[in-house]
């Protein structure tokens, strides 16, 4: 199976995307990747060495701790829209609805794309679910029983299963397309308002038979068009998203397009015990990532060696760190699996810490102004070194991030991981476990 690739920043298009392969820009599973080939980016200029980061003087690239976030600029038609769909969803037990998508990318210097996908819900709060995706070139389940979680692709015949933590159980990827998860969140409009730089009410306009609050909402990544129903039932009838600007972000110039149609809605009804059950089929195998058994053509070999300026300015030879278990985890800012998995992948380190191992994100192409900014809003404390011209990334094949790169104490590749996988902290828990079983030298 082929490294999982994608485009787009948020979880709209992390959801949308998981439904077709996309040439140079693939997103096919949860564990999908986002492409970082510089051979399909624009040309950058070189990045200036980096100065001292405020307040860091250990060599870890840290920030301070982040300020609370702006609020959202929001009028005050659309904020009575969205308090009243907030409330709604909020109030409902069982919440099942079917999602159409119809996805256009467009890169400049590459065949426009287009992908169409169906993804059916049924959910039952507060810690189970059942989707069922179609899409173009990928057909599978994600299924939450409340204790574990399983993701399963039809056409790869495997599928994973992690723990159910209840803190993130609805942060499975293909919530995505319920506005970033936020429907079936605690507190939909906290979770909606989060990153939302402005709201603005549009004007009441009809989607079908329906009435609705037409919307336009801004964050720094895109534009989200949402009509909200008028009346006792606000629910969402459609979606219009564009991610041209994360795009522009990553260096491509052209856009991303996503219309979703949001139909047979079901709020409140019975959901049978059975559809929170996963029988697996007698062929299908159960792996810790999607894609296993297509090893990556680093693992068994000596890591290629590099030598980094980190973000506080010190210098990083990937070669004085022998003797340590080094995890390198190929990331950028506006790549919207990296933001999930760089939390989860520094929570693991921490814990072995201990036992030698470090862990080091290694941005590729970006400013350090621009990692700082991101580092302080995400408050993490993590090693941040500078890949300005993307050749480490080069040389570890990182033509899709998030990367994750796990080299043992004598400087050997053992693990590459691609993409955001379901079961990530696991998977690393239990790989770092083997790893330092070993003893120190």
């Amino acid at each position: 199976m082929n490294k999982m690739r994608m485009i787009g920043c948020s979880g709209f298009v992390a959801a949308a995307m998981m439904l077709a392969t996309i040439p140079a820009a693939r997103a096919g599973t949860p564990g999908s990747g986002e492409p970082s080939s510089p051979e399909t980016r624009n040309s950058k200029p070189e990045t200036p060495a980096p100065a001292p980061a405020p307040g860091s003087g250990s060599g870890s690239g840290n920030t301070e701790a982040t300020a609370p976030a702006a609020k959202p600029k929001m009028d005050a038609a659309s904020t009575k829209a969205l308090q009243a769909m907030s409330d709604y969803y909020a109030k409902a037990q069982t919440i099942a609805v079917q999602a159409k998508i119809d996805a256009s990318i467009n890169i400049v210097g590459q065949p426009a794309q287009k992908s169409t996908g169906t993804v059916r819900y049924r959910i039952q709060r507060p810690d189970k679910y059942h989707i069922q995706f179609t899409g173009d070139k990928e057909d599978g389940q994600a299924i939450s029983d409340g204790k574990t979680i399983t993701t399963y692709v039809q056409q790869a015949g495997q599928y994973t299963q992690m723990p159910v933590d209840p803190a993130t159980v609805f942060q499975h990827p293909m919530m995505g397309l319920l506005l970033n998860g936020a429907l079936v969140a605690t507190k939909p409009l906290d979770a909606i308002t989060k990153d939302l730089t402005s709201a603005t009410y549009i004007g009441a306009e009809k989607v079908g038979d329906a009435d609705c609050h037409h919307l336009k909402m801004s964050d720094t990544e895109g534009e989200v068009d949402l009509w909200i129903g008028n009346g006792d039932q606000p629910l969402v009838h459609k979606a219009v998203v564009d991610q041209s600007r994360g795009l522009a972000a990553t260096g491509y110039a052209g856009s991303v397009i996503i219309h979703i149609a949001y139909t047979d809605w079901r709020i409140g009804q019975p959901i049978d015990a059975g559809a929170f059950r996963f029988d697996p089929p007698a062929d299908a195998k159960k792996v810790q990532q999607f894609g296993a058994g297509a090893q990556s053509d680093l693992e068994g070999k000596p890591a290629p060696d590099f030598t980094l300026n980190a973000l506080d300015g010190k210098t990083v030879k990937l070669s004085d760190l022998k003797g340590k278990v080094v995890i390198l985890d190929f990331w950028a800012t506006w790549c919207g699996p990296c933001r999930m998995a760089m939390p989860i992948i520094d929570k693991v380190a921490k814990q072995f810490a201990d036992q030698g191992v470090q862990l080091y994100a290694v941005n590729l192409r970006e400013s350090p102004d621009q990692i700082k900014a991101f580092l302080k809003e995400q408050n993490l404390r993590v090693n941040v070194l500078l890949d300005s011209e993307g050749k480490v990334g080069n040389d570890y094949q990182a033509n899709a991030i998030p990367q994750t790169v796990i080299i043992d104490r004598d400087g050997v590749v053992r693990t590459v991981h691609v993409g955001l996988l379901p079961n990530l902290e696991q998977a690393l828990t239990d790989e770092l476990k083997a790893l330092t079983a070993k003893a120190q030298p």
